[in-house]
C-alpha cells in the first residue's frame, strides 16, 4: 500500500500548529487532493490546497500557518485608588498554551495587578504563540490619589462669653463616599494626627491640626495613596450680657453741713470672672458721665442729689449694669449760749450777752 502525510507547520518552521494526519491504503500514481484545515488561533498561508501525485515513497503535504492575533486588543484603565487590585484587560481569544506578559518602561512585570498609585504605567501586554509575539499598543494603567478631608470639630454659632475656656480636641476622617472615590477607604485607619480649639476671651479663634498623620493598611503603610485635607473648626466668643456676671454696690454719703464740699461715694463692681470693670457716674443719669466720683460733689443742702452709677467692661460685656447711691448735705445744729442775769425791783434791765455755737 502507498501512504502520504500531511503536516499543518508554523511558517518557516517545523512546529506543529495542529496534529499531522498520515493516510494509507493509496494507489501508487493516484493523484489526492488535500486542504488546509481550520486551526484555532492560526491562519493558514496560501496555498491552501495542493494535489500530489502518489509515488512509491516521501508522499508528504504540508500547509504552513501565522499566528493570528486578529482578535487582541488591550484596555487600561483609570480609576481612584481603592485599596483594590486592578488589572489591564486584554481581550481575545487565547490558547491554552499561550504565553501573556506585561510590560511597562523596558521592563516585564511581575503581575497584572495594579494597587497602589505607585503602580501606575504605561503598559504593553505581549502574547507569545509558538515562538511569535504580539505587543499591543500602550495603555494607561493608572491610579489616581484618593482625596481624603479631616474635620476639626468647632461651632457653628456665636458662643457667649463666660470666662470660662471652650475647648476640643476632636475631629471626623472623611468617610468613603457612596462612589468610593474619596474619603477612608474600609478597613484602613489613621494614626499620628491631633487637633485642638480653646478659647476664651472674645475674639475669633481657629483650630489646629499637629502631627504627621499615617493611614494604615493593616501594618502597611497607605498614605502616599491619599491627597490629605484639612479642614479646621472656628470658634467666636462674643461679649454676654454683664449683668450675668458684674454685680455692681453704689456707695451712700452724707454730712451735715460744714461749708466743704462733699464728693460722691465709690461704688463698688465685682466681676465673677476677674474682668476690669469701669465704674461712671453721673448727676442725671443722661450725660456727664465720669469715672472720677470726685467730679460730682454737693456743699449745700440744696446740692443735695441722687447719682446715678454704671458699670461696664467694653470687649467683654454687652451693656451696662446700673444704680443709684445718695449724695446728701443735711443741715447743721445749730447752739445759742446767752448769759443768766437778775434785777432788783425798780432797777434797770441787766445786758445780756449770746453766741451761736
Amino acid at each position: 500500500d502507498i501512504a502520504y502525510t500531511v503536516n499543518y507547520y508554523l511558517s518557516g518552521t517545523s512546529v506543529e500548529v495542529a496534529p499531522s494526519k498520515s493516510v494509507e491504503g493509496q494507489t501508487m500514481d493516484t493523484e489526492v487532493v488535500e486542504n488546509a484545515i481550520n486551526v484555532a488561533g492560526y491562519t493558514a498561508i496560501a496555498p491552501t490546497s495542493e494535489t500530489l501525485k502518489l509515488a512509491a515513497e516521501d508522499n508528504v503535504i504540508t500547509f504552513y500557518y501565522e499566528a493570528d492575533f486578529s482578535s487582541f486588543s488591550a484596555r487600561g484603565f483609570g480609576v481612584v485608588y481603592d485599596g483594590a487590585a486592578h488589572e489591564v484587560e486584554l481581550k481575545g481569544d487565547l490558547l491554552s498554551d499561550d504565553t501573556v506578559e506585561y510590560w511597562a518602561n523596558g521592563s516585564q512585570l511581575a503581575s497584572n495587578e495594579f494597587v497602589e498609585v505607585v503602580d501606575s504605567a504605561k503598559v504593553t501586554v505581549k502574547v507569545i504563540r509558538n515562538g511569535v509575539e504580539w505587543s499591543s499598543d500602550p495603555v494607561d494603567a493608572t491610579i489616581a490619589k484618593r482625596p481624603i478631608v479631616f474635620m476639626g470639630e468647632g461651632w457653628d454659632s456665636e458662643q457667649p462669653y463666660t470666662g470660662e475656656e471652650y475647648r476640643t480636641e476632636s475631629y471626623e476622617v472623611e468617610q468613603a463616599n457612596a462612589d468610593n472615590t474619596s474619603g477612608l477607604v474600609a478597613g484602613q485607619s489613621v494614626d499620628g494626627l491631633t487637633y485642638l480649639l480653646y478659647g476664651t476671651d472674645v475674639k475669633h479663634y481657629e483650630g489646629a491640626f499637629s502631627g504627621s498623620p499615617s493611614i494604615m493598611a493593616g501594618d502597611q503603610d497607605v498614605t502616599t495613596n491619599y491627597e490629605l485635607s484639612m479642614a479646621a473648626g472656628t470658634l467666636d466668643i462674643v461679649a454676654s450680657p454683664i449683668a450675668t456676671y458684674v454685680k455692681l454696690t453704689p456707695q451712700d454719703v452724707s454730712r451735715a453741713y460744714d461749708g466743704m464740699p462733699l464728693a460722691a461715694g465709690i461704688a463698688m463692681a465685682f466681676d465673677e470672672n476677674g474682668n476690669k470693670i469701669t465704674v461712671e457716674y453721673s448727676a442725671n443719669g443722661v450725660d456727664g458721665w465720669t469715672e472720677n466720683p470726685a467730679d460730682i460733689v454737693a456743699t449745700h443742702v440744696a446740692d443735695t442729689k441722687t447719682v446715678y452709677v454704671r458699670a461696664s467692661a467694653e470687649g467683654v460685656y454687652t451693656g451696662f449694669v446700673g444704680g443709684t447711691q445718695k449724695l446728701e448735705i443735711t443741715p447743721a445744729a445749730a447752739v445759742v449760749r446767752v448769759n443768766d442775769a437778775s434785777k432788783t425791783y425798780g432797777a434797770d434791765d441787766p445786758a445780756f450777752s449770746g453766741a451761736v455755737e
